[in-house]
């Protein structure tokens, strides 16, 4: 399909959508129109951007540790109270291997891995359908491919959530095409969801990224 056909297929599903007449439009195919006819978003931007902020937000935590200092020590004799400290925020990602992601839609989610990981990031991967199926250390490109062997039945990201809560990360990174159950609860981490394809919206407590889908993502 030529991007002339692109274009007059958009304008006259974004007509519809305008119109009186009794009829609905599905929600990823109006905003697939309106992307078309008024620019792409930088997608892959706002993705780096949101990981960006939320891993600033976690390194300026300070905890609580009895073997440093507090700054005033002295002042507070004979009282001991702790110092404070920060430490690295521990990312763990969940990508969705559920009969309902497409091949393209996990080697997007594989790529976006393999970007991180040639960012610097270190990070547990999960695999997760309804379950948790397999849980990668990655920290070179290529690890994550193992997520491929598994999975491939219904769909719930919120296992994953839990099982990458449980090993205590503090900014967890959801790559799903969108049709699992979301807790109803915000968990008590950073959780950035990167959507695949037009399926449906994220949880309101988490920051959503709508991932374009490439032809040749890795």
């Amino acid at each position: 399909m030529g991007e002339g056909v692109r274009r007059e297929v958009a304008w006259e599903i974004l007509r519809h959508t305008q119109s009186r007449s009794r009829g609905t439009v599905p929600l990823g195919l109006e905003r697939w129109a309106r992307e078309r006819l008024e620019g792409r978003v930088d997608w892959r931007a706002l993705l780096r951007r949101a990981l960006r902020q939320a891993l600033l937000s976690l390194r300026q935590r300070r905890f609580p540790n009895y073997a440093l200092p507090h700054r005033r020590a002295e002042a507070l004799d004979p009282f001991i109270l702790p110092g404070k400290h920060g430490r690295k925020p521990r990312v763990g990602v969940v990508v969705d291997t559920s009969g309902s992601v497409s091949e393209g839609m996990l080697a997007q989610a594989l790529a976006e891995v393999e970007r991180m990981v040639a960012a610097g990031a270190v990070m547990t991967v999960y695999g997760v359908d309804a379950e948790v199926h397999t849980a990668v250390r990655v920290s070179r490109r290529g690890q994550a491919r193992r997520l491929v062997l598994g999975g491939g039945g219904g769909t719930d990201m919120g296992r994953g959530l839990k099982a990458a809560l449980a090993d205590g990360h503090d900014l967890v990174v959801v790559l799903t095409d969108g049709y699992t159950p979301w807790p109803s609860a915000p968990p008590q981490a950073r959780v950035v969801v990167g959507l695949l394809g037009d399926g449906p919206e994220g949880p309101p407590w988490a920051k959503t990224v709508r991932i374009e889908l490439e032809d040749s993502p890795v």
